[in-house]
Parts: structure tokens; C-alpha cells; sequence
């Protein structure tokens, strides 16, 4: 059976396909009007290098009126890692179970967090040896549980529950990724599996994006393990055979500077000694730290994660390393603070710590505060729940990384796309000792979370469908930029072009590039394989956007892989949303003017400008209109400056996106996922009128 999870096919017509145009005011997005904030970095001149340019020249504002401007971002030697996971359709065939939907209602909060009892008290901890008891309605029906032993989703992705081999998903996971910045990932492989079939999904992608010109992301990994059978050497000779020695993948590899070896970090002190002669021969081998180790100061460390704060700083050989994590599970698992039966109890962790000074333990006086979770206060040492979604503890750790005394060139940040976590028994994580039962034992008839709860305490960056939505991610962006941003100032502006609209000379107009071959239809599993995604929005592959003006009009071409397909009955044909930075004008997420709201016919024509009429509306008016060329692949507009609120010789910059086959544009989320907006999501370009 498919699941039409997005969107139905779209009826194609091969006519020139309208291109609705907005320019917007930048402004804090959708949810409030928040005057413009963005940080100025002056203004920058073309860049021959088209690809690093329109990174540069990449600005957004999330929800809570965050900003960043442009800057030259590419030229720093600064690198930013991401922990990125590959296990997704892995390990839940037994179905999805999702911790935010069932905590929705009383019942789902039974099923989710049943107490449980162990079979044979001195038996194994394992599923064996535990029953879920029954909980009951109201009117005294049973309740179904979420089964122990299983993963469990902490909330629904933007994507959906995707599959980690699904390629519609992993090219817009690379697109977000190149465009925020990010230098490398880091494969999570500290679990039982390599899964070589979703990595070469991923490797595949990342080539072909690269072989298009862009600077993707490179790609290392933490190959380790807590116990032996995961430490085992052989899992790093099977990695490095799968992978390594496969020479299509050369330029994707994360490589150490001094001896170009690619890089990988394992736990050196656990297998080491045990590694093959050729990968001890061919890799540079770091050594992995865990979040509650020590560093080991005579290898260079990676670690995704450090409970200490501030963070520390690793001195490597090839530069000053800190991690950063949206969150930190400091009481060795997150369930303890999120279940409703255990959150408001005595910090069990704090008890434990007594007897082993050693211990890292937050401090707090509740179980709920017994983990760092996204609204973290470092001030008032404990979780403030409606900072949850502003990510308060992220920005605290990343502002440790912009102020550290030691300057960095590494940043590590945890993570992307973890997404699920096991539901075990308390006693399983916390358990195996006396002084663990004499802390946690009140609470071995509960259920627990390790790495992942819900969405206040989990690590994920990549957008939710609903709940933190894009907030994280475009908050990762800003931070990155911060970091990375060079007082080099090349100067990016416009050229003039005056000329009618049909013969417009944009060879020093500024050029604004997207990823092609990332629109195609998506039909692919779901991750317990029951069902499918099917979203076929794709309809115009959008390559380039110029942009120029003269003293009374904004000159605009879009250019698309292939003819320039519209559907005349639609309002989403290659709309363009365009914002006048400084305007008070109404503004829906920060957007001020609607080009193309209805489908342009070929060649020479007329149509109409929209604006928006209230703040966080998406209803327009007409106040005007617009000169347009459609031909083959290429739409040229001319808009009059006057109409945009611009007076003749005034300078003024201008911030907008190009989008097209978005099934609902009222949604901003929607342009994360359905046809093509150039550039994706809420990320908008910046045109400069000053002219050098």
C-alpha cells in the first residue's frame, strides 16, 4: 500500500512556467514581526568562484528574530564538523513509535511510560526478563504499550521517518549541510553495524554534488564502541576494505593536512595494539574521548560530546578542537529526565556522585535536572522547559566556541539526524553495581531513554515536522558564519544593465547558483518498511538566478535545467519572494513582494506585482506590475524600482528566494521539502545596489 505522506502528482504542461517573485524584508519569520537584526559585514564585490559566492551571500532569520547577513565564510581555514547518523529503517521494522505524539494525550503517556517488572529478580537484563504492566482508559479498557526493547522515535522529522538509503532525503541533507557551511560529517559507527549500504547511498550523493562544482561536506567517521564486541579490530579492517580502498571516493575524504591520510577516530587505548598494518599504514587514527573521559593528551582527540563546561579545548597537532552539543545526557541517559514517574524525584546521578567523586553530575536537585536539555540555564543550573525550542544550552556552548581564550580551528557539533533511541528499563542503564541501585534502585520499575527522549532532551539539529520546526538548524548556521567569518572584505554588488527586458546584458550581473539534480520524484520506504513516501512536486529544476538594475528598475533571470514547465491553473509557479531590507511594509516570514502568483505565457508580457497585506499573512494585493520575457529555460523580469519603494539613485539591498512547486507556499516549512526554492528553506540571497 503507498502512503501519500506529501504530495500527489502534479498534471504537467509544457508551457513556460510562471515565476512568482518576493523580495523580502528580512524580519524574524512567520510567527511576529521583528525589525531587521542582522549583523553587518559590509558589503561584498563578486567573487569568480560562483559556488563560494552565493554561500556567502546566504541570509536568514529564524522564528525568534536571530539573524545573519553575508560574509566571506569560504576562505576560512576554520572547520566545523557534524555527527551525522546512518542507521535510519535500520532497526524499526517492528514499527514506528513516536515519544512527542504519544505524549499528546493521557493514554499515550501510559502506554509510553508503563511501569515494568522484572521476571526473576537475579535473572538477565535483557527482554527476557521483564513484563510491561497493564494500564487502563478511563472507562477501564486496556491499553495498548509501546513496546520495551524497540526503538523509539523522540518526534516526527520534516522528512518524514525516512530511511537513511532513501536519496531524495540525503540530497537535501547535503544541500542544508553545503549551504550552512558545514566542512565535514562524521558517520556515527559506535553501534553494532557499518551499514555499508546507507553510507555508499550517501558517499554516491556527496560525489555527485561535488562533481557538480559545489564544496560538499567531507567525510570521516567515529568507528568505536563501549564494549569489546564493538572494539573489536576487525570492524575498522572491514570499514577501511569497504571504503577506503575503493578509489572512487578519494576526494571525499576528511584528510589530515601533514600526511593527506584520511582520518578516522577510534578508542586507541581499547584496540589499537590490534589494528591491520595496512589501515595503521594508510589512515590517521585519532583517538576517540567520550563525553565523561579524560583527554589522553599524548594522541590526538575527537569527541562528539563533553559533559564538562566550559568545554574543554583539545590541543591536536592540526589545531585547537572543541565540541558542541545542542544537549548533554550528563546522567548517563535522558528517560530519567522526561518520564513523568522519575523527573520529579531526587537527582539520582547527584546521589551516585557522592560515592564516586569522579562522576559528572549537573547539580541539579531533580531527576529532570539531572540532564542538560535544550532550554538549559548555565546561570540558574537547571532547565527552563519554554527555552526548550530557542535551544538556549546550544547557544551557551557555542558561545564558549566564539570566546574561547584559546583560539579554535575545529568545531565538532552534535548532531544531525540521531532521531531514535531504545526503551530499556532503568535498572539496564542504570544498573550493575550496588552504589547504581542504592541511587537509581526506586526507579528500576520505570522506563528509560538513553541518547534520545523526547524533543526537550534530544540532540538532533535537522528539522521536526511541527514542534522546534527550522530553529536549530538556522541557529547552527548563524554560529558557524560567526565562526568562520574572515575581516577580509570582498565586496559583493550588483552592476547596472540598462536595457529592455528582452535583451538585458547580464554579463556583470550577480549570480546566484543552486544545487540541480536534487529535484526528483520521491518514492521510497518508510523506516519500519510498511509503507512509502511518494512526493512528486518535482517540476523545475532551478540552476541560477541573476540579478542587476539600472536607475529605475530591478532586473531579474532565472535560469532552469531544462524548458521552464508552468501549470496555468497554479499559484506556486517559480514564485520569487523578495524583501527590501529596512522596509516597514507588512511582511509574511519576512517577505514583502509576491512576483508571478499567476502563471506567465511565453515570451513578451505583463503581470502583476503582490504584496503582502497584513504581517504574517499570506493574503496579497496588487499594487502593481511588472515587465516579464519567457523563453525556453530562461525567465527575465523587470520590476520598477519605484513600486518596491526605492526612489531613483537611493541604495538599497535586497534579500530573496525563488521557489517552485511548493504544494502549500502559505507553509515556510513546505520549502524545505517540496519542489525546488532557490536557495532552500528559509534561507534567502542578498542583492547589493552599490555599485563599485
Amino acid at each position: 500500500m503507498k502512503l501519500e505522506v506529501y504530495r500527489k502528482n502534479i498534471i504537467k504542461k509544457v508551457i513556460p512556467l510562471s515565476v512568482v517573485g518576493v523580495f523580502t524584508v528580512l524580519c524574524a519569520g512567520c510567527k511576529k514581526t521583528v525589525k531587521n537584526q542582522i549583523k553587518d559585514y559590509g558589503v561584498l564585490l563578486s567573487d569568480k568562484n560562483l559556488y563560494n559566492a552565493t554561500i556567502n551571500s546566504i541570509v536568514s532569520s529564524d522564528i525568534y528574530g536571530r539573524s545573519f547577513g553575508e560574509g566571506d565564510v569560504t576562505s576560512s581555514d576554520k572547520k566545523v564538523g557534524m555527527f551525522y547518523f546512518v542507521w535510519l529503517g535500520e532497526h524499526t521494522d517492528s514499527g514506528i513509535y513516536d515519544v512527542t505524539k504519544y505524549s499528546k494525550t493521557e493514554d499515550g503517556k501510559k502506554a509510553l511510560w508503563s511501569e515494568v517488572e522484572k521476571i526473576d529478580p537475579d535473572g538477565p537484563l535483557n527482554e527476557t526478563n521483564y513484563k510491561i504492566k497493564q494500564e487502563y482508559d478511563s472507562d477501564g479498557n486496556p491499553i495498548t504499550p509501546s513496546p520495551l526493547f524497540t526503538f523509539h522515535y523522540f518526534s516526527e522529522p520534516l522528512y518524514g521517518y525516512y530511511c537513511s538509503d532513501d536519496p531524495w532525503v540525503i540530497a537535501r541533507h547535503i544541500e542544508l549541510l553545503t549551504m550552512s557551511g558545514i566542512d565535514y560529517i562524521s558517520l556515527d559507527l559506535t553501534n553494532i553495524s557499518i551499514y555499508a549500504d546507507n553510507i555508499r547511498v550517501v558517499l554516491d550523493s556527496l560525489l555527485k554534488f561535488q562533481n557538480l562544482g559545489w564544496n560538499v561536506p567531507k567525510v570521516t567517521t567515529f568507528l568505536t564502541g563501549t564494549d569489546a564486541g564493538l572494539n573489536h579490530p576487525g570492524r575498522v579492517l572491514d570499514f577501511y576494505n569497504t571504503f577506503y580502498t575503493d578509489p572512487k571516493y578519494d576526494s571525499l575524504w576528511l584528510r589530515d593536512e601533514e600526511t593527506n591520510k584520511p582520518i578516522i577516530s577510534i578508542d586507541r587505548f581499547a584496540y589499537y595494539s590490534g589494528l591491520n598494518q595496512i589501515v595503521t599504514a594508510n589512515l590517521k587514527i585519532k583517538n576517540t574521548i567520550w563525553p565523561f573521559d579524560k583527554s589522553a593528551t599524548i594522541y590526538d582527540d575527537m569527541s562528539w560530546m563533553d559533559w564538562e563546561y566550559p568545554q574543554r579545548v583539545y590541543e591536536n597537532s592540526d589545531g585547537n578542537y572543541m565540541s558542541v552539543s545542542v544537549t548533554q545526557h550528563v546522567a548517563g541517559g535522558f528517560g530519567i529526565s522526561a518520564n513523568p514517574h522519575t523527573k520529579d524525584g531526587p537527582n539520582a546521578r547527584a546521589k551516585y556522585a557522592e560515592t564516586h567523586p569522579d562522576t559528572f553530575d549537573t547539580g541539579g536537585d531533580t531527576n529532570y535536572n539531572a540532564n542538560r536539555g535544550r532550554g538549559w540555564d548555565y546561570e540558574l543550573n537547571k532547565n527552563v522547559a519554554e527555552n526548550a525550542y530557542k535551544g538556549t544550552n546550544f547557544e551557551s556552548q557555542w558561545k564558549n566556541a566564539l570566546n574561547s581564550e584559546k583560539p579554535l580551528d575545529e568545531v565538532f557539533v552534535t548532531g544531525w539526524n540521531e532521531w531514535i533511541a531504545y526503551k530499556y528499563p532503568v535498572e539496564v542503564i542504570h544498573g550493575g553495581s550496588n552504589s547504581m541501585k542504592e541511587a537509581f534502585g526506586q526507579y528500576y520499575n520505570q522506563v528509560t531513554f538513553c541518547d534520545t527522549a523526547d524533543e526537550e532532551f534530544s540532540r538532533d539539529i535537522e528539522m521536526t515536522r511541527g514542534g522546534y520546526g527550522d530553529n536549530f538548524y538556522l541557529q547552527n548556521m548563524r554560529n558557524t558564519r560567526e565562526f568562520k567569518f574572515s575581516d577580509s572584505k570582498i565586496q559583493y554588488a550588483g552592476e547596472y544593465a540598462t536595457n529592455n527586458i528582452k535583451n538585458v546584458n547580464w554579463t556583470n550581473a550577480r549570480e546566484y547558483l543552486d544545487f540541480t539534480e536534487e529535484v526528483f520524484a520521491r518514492n521510497f520506504d518508510r523506516a519500519d518498511h510498511v509503507e512509502k513516501y511518494i512526493n512528486n512536486t518535482n517540476r523545475n529544476d532551478i540552476k541560477s538566478t541573476k540579478v542587476s538594475h539600472d536607475g529605475n528598475n530591478l532586473y531579474i533571470q532565472i535560469e532552469t535545467v531544462d524548458d521552464i514547465v508552468m501549470e496555468e491553473e497554479k499559484e506556486n509557479n517559480m514564485n520569487v519572494l523578495l524583501s527590501l531590507v529596512g522596509s516597514d511594509r507588512p511582511s509574511w516570514c519576512g517577505y514583502q513582494f509576491l512576483l508571478n502568483k499567476k502563471a506567465l505565457t511565453p515570451g513578451l508580457g505583463k503581470a502583476n506585482i503582490h504584496a503582502f497585506k497584513t504581517a504574517n499573512s499570506f493574503e496579497t494585493e496588487e499594487i502593481g506590475s511588472y515587465d516579464y520575457f519567457l523563453e525556453k529555460n530562461k525567465l527575465s523580469i523587470s520590476v520598477p524600482l519605484d513600486v518596491l519603494g526605492i526612489s531613483k539613485d537611493q541604495q538599497f539591498s535586497i534579500d530573496f528566494k525563488v521557489a517552485d512547486s511548493i504544494s502549500d507556499p502559505s507553509d515556510i516549512m513546505n520549502y524545505y521539502v517540496d519542489g525546488d526554492s532557490a536557495p532552500i528553506g528559509r534561507l534567502n540571497y542578498r542583492y547589493n545596489s552599490k555599485h563599485f
